[in-house]
């Protein structure tokens, strides 16, 4: 799969979590086209065991889809915090515990079209 050409890239919304980006490319059959970008800040995710071996959940209401619902802790990463330091900070405020082994699953991008955070996993 061949890389889009941006020819227009213009930031239409600056907030604290995300910002909305239209970019206006050329793709590889020469067809333009408009992709709406979201911009988010990097994140964490872990899945949290604690010492009776179950897999620590926490109940998140969910504004955009109006349900709350059943999820892994996760979250920002602030600014001048590494990754395992926000690990520890987003486990603490969302179930109270600590983790005392902490091993790196990974990273990557989100799996959601057109968007742009960078998140690392623990376990």
């Amino acid at each position: 799969m061949s890389q889009n050409q941006i020819i227009n890239s213009n930031t239409v919304y600056r907030g604290k979590i995300i910002n909305l980006r239209l970019d206006t490319v050329i793709d590889a059959d020469n067809h333009e086209s408009i992709r709406e970008i979201v911009e988010h800040s990097h994140c964490i995710a872990v899945v949290a065991i604690d010492e009776n071996d179950r897999v620590l959940l926490v109940r998140q209401f969910r504004e955009a889809i109006g349900k709350t619902l059943l999820e892994i802790p996760a979250g920002g990463i602030e600014s001048g915090e590494e990754p395992a330091q926000a690990m520890q900070r987003e486990l603490r405020e969302e179930t109270g515990y600590q983790a005392n082994h902490i091993c790196k699953m990974g990273g990557g991008f989100t799996p959601v079209r057109d968007t742009v955070p960078n998140i690392c996993i623990f376990i």
